[in-house]
């Protein structure tokens, strides 16, 4: 997470201070990078981190295994729809600086 949170970070870092510097393609690699990376953020912290949390819950006192199939299907959806975006962003992060 760290390694992602510093990536997202550096990238609006150099868009906010470094455009001028910055090549058209790089900076147009940085921002696709940005926003992208911003999805994962916002899927991450506020909508997989509180089932993740609930499961952990369940655990701790009681299973209520006619609400996990429901739950255990949104959070696959999420992350189906977070690892596209993630990947998509360290991609840019990647091309940016070689473009």
């Amino acid at each position: 997470p760290w390694l992602g949170i510093t990536g997202g970070l550096a990238a609006i870092a150099l868009l906010g201070f470094e455009s001028d510097s910055l090549s058209d393609s790089a900076t147009i690699l940085y921002a696709i990078g940005a926003a992208c990376w911003i999805v994962t953020f916002v899927i991450l912290v506020f909508m997989s981190r509180p089932i993740d949390k609930k499961i952990t819950e369940w655990v701790e006192t009681s299973f209520p295994e006619a609400e996990y199939p429901a739950i255990r299907r949104r959070w696959d959806q999420l992350m189906f729809t977070r690892g596209p975006f993630g990947l998509a962003a360290l991609a840019c992060f990647i091309a940016a600086p070689l473009s």
